[in-house]
């Protein structure tokens, strides 16, 4: 009877066990990817509202459309010598830069039967594409250290070319653009190590005004790379050289800096979605990454090491909105899930569709702040003519080339890491202090007391892992240099009070059955005696 009882009692925990798993189900993140057709090397990706997504094929000469409700690529060759490589669209076209030939080249991206092409002057090999609207962009010019403002509508100065000063002995060298609504274009300088802004302005008739740039240095050894905005106007950028992103705040001259955790991080494509999360991508690990800024956590989903991961887009969200001074309407939002990967090396068109576990918690290190001045310097640009051409005319707007594949989908496995910040932000710190939980524990961290011997100061921890019923305490002692700090972990699934009141609930029941059989079988005996 013992043993049925023991066995009564495993079974019911199982059951509930069960029960709460399907109730409260865990799940990890997945991918999809395509094999593009052909040797092309995806570069840069965008998504227009009808829920195609375009990209840029660098080593082709194409521009490919993919239509992922039905899986088809559909490409269109804009020059055997071609190599494309900033693309946006704008609402109605789909905009693209091809650097080899100088060349600054649209379409619309409801009929791309036609493909109009301007070809630049003084070989300007632009690199990236901003759209203002459907005939004003803004284009990078590294080769000519300058950024340009082409209008296809404007027949006698259609583009306008703004040269960029020198920074001591280093020269410009302007890599990816982005147009944000309400503060004007922003570019990257990885030859400067500075972030710059053109400032939106306008004339008395309404019409779009540039006399000067406001640019913000970096800290020495800096190469900004790729660059995104959040909804607060915030700048944030990738820069590989360093392993680390960074965050401008154009309202305090802020400029914060975060050291990307795990070995060998060369984060490259940014991007930031609705939520304000950020997003990039990890050339080296084969990762994706996502900052948190509410917790100020990092998270790291691995894909596979084979993949070379280049620039990132969420999909479209909805059209831009109307702008009271000109009554037009500005570029389109993009912020909602999936994200839009292109693997470079691997000729791959990968979905990415974050989910909500956490496995692998870690420490990675401060976080850098540093105070800054920006400067304003006024332009003298240059007007120059473009000659416009058309190319690739297809039949009844289909593509030159077609091809249905089929997809491969994944599970990847999600790492968080917690970014400890510094209340002095003085200097960056690497801690030395690794932990682990698995996915039912939270860890808590609270500063107990701190001592200081010799300028240095001893903070001393008591860390507390809690999981469905027991609780451990274990006295961890750090030493740093910096004066304060405030320690926090980001829980994991099935933190919240709900989850461990159920698991504390879950955990009495189970002490209850147990115990209500142990009392059954230790009754007292009670012997008859017979009389003779």
């Amino acid at each position: 009877m013992k043993g049925k009882a023991g066995i009564s009692a495993a079974y019911i925990a199982l059951m509930l066990l069960a029960v709460l798993l399907n109730v409260f189900p865990v799940r990890g993140a997945t991918y999809e990817y395509w094999k593009v057709p052909g040797l092309s090397s995806p570069y840069d990706v965008t998504m227009d509202e009808y829920g195609y997504v375009w990209f840029t094929e660098y080593r082709s000469g194409e521009i490919g459309v993919f239509d992922p409700r039905g899986g088809i690529f559909r490409e269109y060759s804009i020059s055997p010598t071609g190599r494309p490589q900033g693309i946006a669209y704008d609402g109605i076209y789909i905009w693209y830069v091809d650097g080899y030939r100088s060349v600054v080249g649209y379409t619309r991206a409801s009929a791309p039967s036609t493909f109009y092409e301007l070809k630049l002057p003084m070989d300007a090999e632009p690199t990236d594409v901003a759209p203002y609207n459907s005939t004003i962009v803004w284009v990078t010019l590294p080769r000519n250290q300058s950024v340009a403002l082409l209008n296809v509508s404007d027949t006698s100065k259609p583009l306008r070319i703004f040269g960029l000063p020198n920074r001591g002995t280093l020269t410009p060298t302007p890599r990816f653009i982005i147009f944000v609504e309400g503060s004007g274009c922003w570019y990257t300088d990885d030859g400067r190590g500075v972030i710059g802004q053109i400032p939106l302005a306008y004339s008395p008739k309404r019409a779009l005004l540039v006399d000067h740039i406001r640019e913000w240095i970096l800290s020495e050894g800096r190469k900004p790379w790729d660059i995104a905005a959040d909804t607060y106007g915030r700048i944030w950028y990738t820069d590989p050289s360093n392993g680390l992103i960074g965050m401008l705040n154009p309202a305090t001259n802020g400029i914060v800096e975060f050291k990307v955790p795990g070995s060998g991080s060369v984060p490259y494509g940014i991007a930031v979605d609705e939520m304000n999360q950020v997003w990039f991508t990890d050339r080296v690990r084969g990762s994706l990454w996502r900052y948190d800024q509410d917790a100020g956590t990092f998270t790291e989903f691995k894909l596979p090491d084979t993949v070379t991961l280049q620039f990132i887009t969420p999909s479209f969200s909805g059209s831009g909105r109307t702008r009271e001074i000109t009554g037009e309407r500005g570029p389109p939002v993009y912020g909602s899930a999936p994200l839009w990967v292109t693997d470079h090396d691997g000729d791959l068109l990968i979905r990415f569709d974050p989910r909500t576990v956490k496995t692998t918690l870690y420490v990675t290190s401060l976080t850098r702040a540093t105070p800054t001045t920006s400067y304003a310097k006024r332009f003298n640009p240059v007007e120059a003519d473009t000659c416009a051409t058309n190319v690739n005319r297809g039949e009844e707007g289909k593509s030159p080339s077609q091809e249905e594949v089929k997809s491969v989908a994944y599970s990847v496995t999600e790492m968080v890491s917690v970014v400890r910040t510094s209340t002095l932000h003085t200097e960056t710190v690497t801690e030395t202090a690794v932990f682990t939980v698995n996915s039912t524990a939270t860890a808590i961290t609270t500063v107990i007391g701190s001592t200081i011997t010799g300028g240095t100061t001893t903070i001393t921890m008591t860390e507390t892992y809690t999981s469905y019923i027991t609780t451990i305490n274990r006295t961890v002692a750090l030493t740093t240099i910096i004066t304060a700090w405030n320690a926090t972990a980001q829980a994991v699934p099935w933190s919240s009070p709900p989850y461990i009141a159920l698991g504390l609930a879950f955990g009495c029941l189970i002490l209850a059955l147990a115990e209500g059989h142990r009392s059954r079988w230790r009754r007292p005996i009670h012997i008859r005696l017979s009389r003779a």
